[in-house]
């Protein structure tokens, strides 16, 4: 299965010792971003890796290493700093193995690294446009776009699409776009559906609906339910996906069939995916 070691910058901890600054207790909006950053990994289930010596051993202020400004309380800082770093120590490991691809990660700017969770979501997104498996990347695709839930069936019209390694870039894109704006679009539109994809197509190729097909165009996403007893009820919701962003050229049958939102599944905070590839017709 395709790994991503995500990779933190044990020296990106480091003060700027040149010009004095830079002491880690002034750097709570940093580590915020850091664990921003942390969280969305922890959602995929991953790591931060890195030299966990090197790591505990940075000098965040002169003289001072990180470990005992983390724990022994040495140096300037709030409590409340130091609870930021601390509460993301779960998930900082010691690097071990190399994955298919990584990402590097910093505190701060740091050269080649990503410290924010915007540049760090183009970082995973780059290596996504870059998979020419179609198998591995519907594996990875997920993880990429967490705002979206994918139908049940999304691997079977990909997999038929020809070339598709040549296609990887359009569709990561196209659902990089519907990830970071469909909903948000949709809502300030008024829920106004044709306004809302005037506004996708003026961002991308096309967003169009197919109103005479929508019999064909229903699928099943699976999604869970607490009872009142405080039982997990696995359950399927077919969703009309209608409208779809083109690929390609406009009269292509490459297109992403989309829908909104549904109350039912993730309440109705996830754009629906229903299928990535030809018409179902």
């Amino acid at each position: 299965m395709f790994t991503v070691n995500n990779y933190l910058q044990e020296a990106s901890f480091t003060y700027d010792h040149e010009k004095d600054t830079r002491y880690i207790g002034t750097r709570e909006a940093e580590l915020l971003d850091l664990q921003e950053i942390s969280e969305y990994c922890r959602e995929n289930r991953e790591k931060l890796v890195c030299r966990l010596n090197d790591f505990y051993q940075e000098e965040v202020e002169p003289g001072i290493p990180l470990c005992d400004w983390l724990f022994a309380g040495l140096g300037s800082g709030s409590h409340d700093t130091r609870e930021l770093l601390l509460r993301m120590l779960d998930m900082i490991t010691e690097s071990t193995t190399a994955g298919d691809a990584s990402i590097s990660i910093s505190l701060g700017p740091f050269p080649n690294s990503c410290h924010t969770k915007e540049a760090y979501l183009a970082g995973r997104r780059t290596i996504l446009a870059k998979q020419k498996n179609v198998e591995e990347y519907i594996r990875f695709m997920s993880s990429c776009f967490q705002d979206c839930v994918f139908s049940d069936h999304i691997a079977d019209a990909m997999k038929r699409i020809p070339d598709f390694e040549k296609h990887t870039g359009e569709i990561t894109f196209n659902l990089s776009l519907l990830n970071d704006h469909a909903l948000s679009i949709y809502k300030n539109s008024g829920n106004d559906s044709s306004r809302a994809m005037k506004e996708l197509s003026a961002r991308a190729l096309e967003c169009t609906g197919d109103p005479s097909h929508k019999e064909y165009l229903k699928f099943p996403f699976t999604y869970i339910m607490e009872t009142e007893k405080g039982e997990k009820l696995e359950l399927i919701e077919e969703v009309e996906c209608s409208p779809h962003m083109k690929l390609i050229r406009k009269d292509s049958d490459l297109r992403i069939y989309f829908y909104w939102y549904h109350e039912k599944i993730h309440g109705g905070k996830k754009v629906l995916i229903g299928r990535i590839g030809s018409h179902p017709y």
